[in-house]
């Protein structure tokens, strides 16, 4: 099935990056092919990209538990426990990095702002700073676009902190 001529997106790459899951669905549940390019997704075992408004996941344990094929059922299976296994560890490396930043925070109290201090010496210390989480989230597995979207800062800016933190 040709996704991208009959869904006819701006980018086929909607359908197929995380980040956009939420939008390609919306735009398959106004689609007449909806039912039919589902179908075609489970049949064919594709355990990548939103087909008929259904992400990856949901697919795939659909076809974990559905499939007629073992071999597709077995391999939906191990990806559903994959995705399971990388939220979890996400979710621990999140937990042991609040708790370290924590940790950091009760050692070191910030001092009281007394809003005199700015300029260079400020900015120096907030990219210090943002370069060690950037080094903790990256040791953690995150990719660098995940790093740069939790810091609030563009991917340029996080290779930035990143070359001044190995420089310095």
């Amino acid at each position: 099935m040709n996704k991208s001529r009959q869904c006819n997106p701006s980018s086929a790459e909607l359908f197929f990056r995380a980040q956009s899951a939420g939008r390609a669905v919306e735009l398959c549940l106004n689609c007449p092919l909806m039912i039919d390019c589902r179908e075609a997704a489970r049949e064919g075992g594709y355990h990548y990209g939103v087909w008929g408004g259904e992400t990856p996941e949901e697919r795939n344990a659909w076809m974990a538990e559905h499939h007629p094929d073992p071999e597709v059922r077995e391999e939906a299976a191990r990806e559903v426990e994959r995705v399971v296994r990388t939220r979890e560890r996400s979710r621990v490396a999140d937990r042991n990095r609040n708790a370290r930043l924590k940790q950091n925070l009760l050692k070191n109290p910030r001092p009281a702002s007394t809003g005199q201090r700015s300029g260079p010496v400020v900015q120096r210390d907030r990219a210090d700073q943002r370069a060690s989480q950037a080094r903790e989230l990256l040791a953690a597995g995150r990719t660098p676009n995940e790093v740069a979207e939790e810091l609030r800062i563009s991917r340029r800016s996080l290779q930035r902190y990143l070359s001044r933190a190995t420089a310095a």
